[in-house]
């Protein structure tokens, strides 16, 4: 047993070391090296290495060089391709192979959505590098135990010490070791080859795709650790539900344990104490030992308080090895269908990061750089990251622990229990990790299901205090890419599914990454709240929305100077600048990327207001905390721009209103358009995830027009509203204003008590019911069509105004309102309004927001690309700059001495803001004194439109008059 001394001693050391840290790195998890005699001797071997290289080879085992073919050198750790130039010199250019199926961007070539859409890989070196190192031990290190440590490598690797082998790790991006005391030299040097490989395809997922593809390279740190006849292998702590117990797991290795002692203990960095100290005998291997919970602050997501957990193995007096780690005591479980942390109700509000990184190509091994990241992610309200197919480093997980951000690790796509094992391993003791997933979007059959069963299960083991979430979007079960993808044990009840691989799931899964059938993603403006809770019913777990978002954004193409400075390049930016050169729209670039971003932001609170608004949903990831471009050339789906930076006119306040702990709600969907004097009835709600209950509260309201003035206010008095709750304030009535021009309006609600200060608010848009008249003394004749023929040419050529409503003989698209899925060639990612008469009193902000969704449903809009027209639109709407489309669906053109209007807007009977935008339509056409100057076209070439449509056979011939039906000034038009 260890005396007293000895425990006093120990202390006194560490609470040097510690308050010596602290006071450098205040509140970071601290990994102090005792300075006593015997301790673990770490010696790093980072740094230059022999290097050779070839391009492929046969068999399971390489075959090892002979010396003299280490011919360069290279560090550690980097990847091959982080130093190309070097490589290119040394072992010349010629004998070094590359990835062939590497192209530059270049979006005019794109022809098929599926070709707009694939990863975008370098040309990496490919193929099989061996590193040589050599060290020297003194004959006192090589009696004891020698483990040789790897933090990382790219994608598998084969180790030999002084020619013997000694083994093989296959897994992207996980820790692995190897003992090598048996082979250790005592004199002279000792010689080190690893041979890494990334040609194998065992695995698939972000970390070995995109840009950076699947480089290679000894990419962790290698150091040997040295021990005496015993030593500490690895050390898990965790805690109960009721966090009122410690579970430590020590692994040990070497010989005579029976005759060893662990002194288990925690430190408290902040004020610099003992926590607590137990000790037990090392008797066996794995050594599990409880005991209660010390005075320890918990860890979460708003206070990740940590303290470091100590554990050395003595012999008598003698220390023999000892183990520094952060420690978090905290506890994600989840009751029915509802999440806990700590015992306190948490809904998580998270992004997907893909393993992109615009500055650096690879992952970053700097843990302030992902400091940056986390920090910036938590001020516009994430609480929680979803690693899409792939394990973050050690840096990253640090930060995550030291500021509080929650994390699900997602092993990539084909991993097998080995990987899985050491993913746990390395992850389980980060008190950020508190979920774990079995993928994405695989098939979900009864083989995948039931090795996912034993996935669980070795999670349960391993690492008992997180969650387990078996695929992210249940493919096979709730949904399909061909319908027998369900097998055959289906019901349409309440939706198309397999009840019976649910059930299976069911028993060994803490929570789903649900799908949502698209409602969320791909079609989000259609998501309802209540449709999705009839549903979600079904799963009785809580379920985490798969990815929502997806829509995406325009190019921002002054990133271009920024972008060719990094190894990734601008060849996406150039590709795309030159589109719009070729469509001649470059002037409208910068246009089109602000109104692009402000049109995704309507989508993306909509989306995430819906999610918030249902009672079965425990959170969600929003598919990219910052845009991930390496997928299609381009994916601007993220809240943040690719450097983590805000995107123009996006503040973290405006993201914090619908996506912070706590959020109002209001029960209105994209129907926002109203007629004035209208009676309204909105529920308003409250999710609220806060670490407080709201107590004596108030909330305000108001409602607004564009110059400030207030037409409706009220409050409304909240005595206690419970945290971990979506619940109903009240309901908002109020009558729209008598107004005699539309208005764009806001109604903004406030919430406030002695804690809390929460806001948020929906634009409206109001019409009234009468439209302006005609000056009399300025009316003229206009044509009314909605079908260009002969009588339409007459007219134009005549002099006359012709309003076209439709398409007819123009080429067109159908158009309706929705913003582009990112990364994929067609779609529309921005509108545009040009300030013309026509537009003057009609409410919007330069683009197309919520008053024109009725005005874009199940309509068409002209494109313009093939025809021999001016493209100088009154409202345009933007393709993908992938595919470039010109496309308008209000224009106006001088006709010879006519002019002719086309709009192609959906003017259903009633809606009120298609009645007032037609109205001003007419209005414009019948008076000339409104008139501006229009782009000029030849009457011939309105002719060729109507001969290719076969409308017009002998353009000589005579034309009829126009029918009388078909004339109208703007009186008999309404």
């Amino acid at each position: 047993m260890v005396g007293e001394n000895v425990l006093q001693r120990r202390f006194n050391t560490n609470f040097f070391i510690i308050a010596l840290v602290n006071a450098v790195l205040v509140g970071l998890t601290l990994y102090s090296c005792t300075q006593i005699e015997n301790e673990t001797k770490p010696i790093s071997l980072d740094g230059q290495w022999g290097f050779t290289y070839r391009d492929t080879f046969t068999g399971e085992i390489p075959q090892l060089p002979t010396r003299d073919a280490f011919v360069t050198e290279l560090p550690v750790p980097a990847f091959w391709d982080d130093h190309r130039i070097s490589l290119e010199k040394s072992l010349h250019q010629s004998h070094l192979t590359y990835f062939s199926g590497a192209s530059p961007v270049d979006f005019s070539t794109v022809e098929k959505e599926r070709q707009g859409y694939r990863t975008m890989p370098l040309s990496y070196i490919q193929g099989l590098g061996y590193y040589q190192k050599q060290f020297e031990l003194s004959p006192s290190e090589v009696k004891q135990t020698v483990f040789l440590e790897f933090a990382e490598v790219s994608q598998e690797a084969w180790v030999w010490v002084n020619d013997n082998y000694v083994g093989h790790q296959l897994g992207h991006g996980l820790p692995f070791n190897f003992d090598i005391s048996h082979l250790v030299n005592a004199s002279g040097t000792n010689d080190l080859v690893v041979a890494v490989s990334n040609l194998t395809d065992y695995a698939g997922g972000f970390a070995l795709s995109g840009y950076k593809g699947r480089s290679g390279g000894l990419t962790g740190s290698v150091e040997l650790r040295i021990t005496d006849e015993q030593q500490i292998r690895d050390c898990y702590v965790y805690t109960n539900t009721e966090q009122d117990s410690l579970f430590w797991q020590v692994e040990m290795a070497g010989d005579a344990l029976g005759n060893s002692t662990l002194v288990l203990q925690i430190f408290d960095p902040m004020s610099q104490t003992l926590v607590s100290s137990d000790t037990v005998s090392a008797t066996i291997s794995q050594i599990n030992w409880s005991s209660t919970t010390p005075d320890l602050i918990p860890w979460s997501d708003v206070n990740p308080r940590q303290y470091e957990v100590q554990v050395e193995l003595w012999s008598a007096d003698r220390m023999l090895d000892q183990r520094s780690q952060g420690f978090g005591l905290r506890r994600l479980t989840r009751q029915g269908r509802e999440l806990f942390l700590n015992g306190n109700p948490i809904f998580l509000r998270g992004v997907t990061d893909h393993c992109y990184w615009a500055e650096t190509l690879t992952s970053p091994r700097d843990k302030l750089y992902y400091t940056k990241i986390i920090s910036r992610l938590q001020e516009v309200g994430f609480n929680w990251i979803r690693f899409h197919t792939w394990v973050p480093d050690e840096a990253y997980l640090e930060a995550a622990d030291d500021l509080g951000m929650l994390m699900m690790v997602e092993l990539p796509e084909g991993f097998g229990l080995e990987q899985w094992n050491q993913a746990l391993t390395l992850c389980r003791s980060h008190p950020s990790v508190v979920l774990y997933s079995g993928g994405n979007e695989q098939h979900m059959n009864e083989a995948k299901i039931e090795y996912l069963a034993q996935v669980a299960q070795l999670q349960k083991s391993l690492a008992p205090d997180a969650l387990f979430n078996p695929q992210e979007a249940l493919r096979g079960v709730e949904y399909w890419w061909r319908i027998s993808d369900l097998g055959t044990d289906t019901t349409h009840t309440p939706f198309i599914h397999n009840p019976v691989r649910l059930e299976r799931l069911k028993e060994f899964s803490d929570v789903f990454g649900q799908y949502g059938w698209g409602y969320l993603s791909y079609w989000s403006e259609w998501g309802d709240p209540e449709f999705l809770d009839e549903r979600l019913v079904v799963y009785e777990r809580p379920c985490l929305s798969h990815e929502i978002g997806i829509k995406g954004n325009y190019i921002d193409l002054s990133h271009t100077e920024r972008m060719q400075k990094t190894k990734i390049g601008a060849d996406r930016y150039l590709s795309a600048k030159q589109n719009l050169v070729d469509a001649g729209l470059l002037d409208r670039a910068e246009t089109y990327y602000k109104n692009s971003v402000a049109w995704l932001h309507t989508f993306r609170k909509q989306t995430v207001e819906t999610v918030r608004r249902s009672k079965y949903y425990q959170g969600y990831d929003f598919l990219g905390g910052h845009d991930h471009n390496q997928v299609g050339g381009g994916y601007e789906a993220g809240f943040l721009n690719e450097f983590f930076e805000y995107k123009p006119g996006d503040k973290a306040e405006d993201f914090l209103r619908y996506n912070a702990a706590t959020v109002l709600l209001l029960d209105v969907g994209p129907e926002r358009i109203f007629k004035t004097n209208e009676q309204l009835s909105f529920a308003l709600k409250l999710s609220h995830w806060g670490s407080e209950a709201i107590k004596d509260g108030q909330v305000e309201w108001r409602l607004t027009g564009t110059a400030g003035k207030a037409y409706a206010t009220g409050s409304i008095p909240i005595a206690v509203f419970q945290t971990g709750q979506l619940g109903l304030i009240d309901s908002l009535k109020f009558q729209m204003p008598d107004l005699t021009k539309p208005e764009q309006l806001s109604l903004v609600v406030s919430l406030v008590d002695a804690s809390h200060f929460i806001q948020n608010d929906w634009n409206f848009w109001v019409f009234p019911k009468t439209y302006p008249e005609q000056t009399a003394e300025h009316d003229v004749d206009y044509l009314l069509t909605t079908e260009m023929d002969e009588q339409v040419l007459k007219a134009l050529s005549e002099g006359e105004t012709v309003v076209l409503l439709g398409t007819d003989v123009f080429p067109s698209h159908s158009l309706d309102y929705t913003i582009g899925l990112a990364g994929r060639t067609h779609g529309n990612l921005a509108t545009v309004i040009t300030e013309h008469p026509i537009m003057s009193d009609f409410p919007h902000e330069g683009w197309c927001n919520w008053q024109f969704r009725p005005l874009f449903s199940d309509t068409s809009n002209i494109i313009f690309n093939d025809i021999d027209l001016p493209f100088e639109p009154i409202i345009e709407v933007v393709s993908s700059y992938k595919y470039i489309i010109k496309q308008s669906v209000l224009f106006e053109l001088q006709v010879g001495q006519g002019r002719l209007i086309v709009a192609t807007l959906n003017f259903q009977d009633g809606e009120v803001a298609g009645d007032y935008l037609l109205s001003n339509i007419l209005n414009y056409a019948a008076q000339p004194e409104l008139w501006v100057s229009a782009p000029e076209v030849h009457l011939e070439t309105i002719e060729m439109l109507l001969i290719n449509a076969g409308r017009m056979i002998d353009v000589s011939g005579t034309v009829n008059e126009a029918s009388e039906n078909q004339r109208g000034n703007l009186d008999d038009s309404n």
